[in-house]
């Protein structure tokens, strides 16, 4: 089946917007691989050791403000 995927970004100052973001990927990533939801971060939670907590992104709610829902990419 398929799987919904979001990506947690870090963008720099003046970088591009998600909406940018999602369209560069579109049009160099395979159909399965393109996100449906982006969302701008400013860090990401770490252990002590400086790895990123996956498992706190993915039990984070999608419908949030700060997430942004794209379109499945057409077949």
């Amino acid at each position: 089946g398929e799987h919904e995927i979001k990506l947690d970004v870090i963008l720099r100052d003046g970088g591009c917007s998600l909406e940018a973001l999602h369209e560069w990927l579109r049009e160099r990533l395979p159909r399965y691989m393109v996100p449906l939801y982006l969302e701008r971060r400013t860090s990401f939670p770490k252990t002590p050791s400086e790895r990123v907590e996956k498992y706190k992104l993915a039990a984070e709610p999608l419908d949030r403000p700060t997430v942004a829902v794209f379109e499945p990419p057409p077949r």
